[in-house]
């Protein structure tokens, strides 16, 4: 229960940070919106988790580094890759 009110709060705190500071919306708040944002926020997991996934498991450890260090690589490149799909996300089909 404490995981869903606290994933609820986070992404409810995240949406109006993004519109209206982020993308400086002016315009009220709405719950279609809302849920769009939920949408792509949550397409927005599925492909960190899915690369983080790919690069720790399919690519493994490259360049020496040992499993620990890869898979904090693995998760700094899904973040990178999941944050830009989400500013876009949120610019073209959120936020337009």
């Amino acid at each position: 229960a404490f995981k869903g009110v606290s994933f609820l709060s986070a992404i409810t705190n995240s949406y109006y940070l993004n519109k209206f500071w982020t993308f400086g919306s002016r315009l009220p708040a709405t719950l279609e919106e809302y849920f769009r944002f939920a949408f792509f926020t949550l397409i927005g997991l599925l492909i960190n988790v899915a690369v983080a996934s790919f690069i720790v498991s399919v690519l493994g450890p490259l360049f020496g580094a040992g499993p620990k260090v890869w898979a904090n690589v693995g998760a700094l490149i899904a973040t990178v890759i999941s944050l830009i799909w989400n500013f876009f996300a949120y610019k073209k089909f959120v936020f337009k």
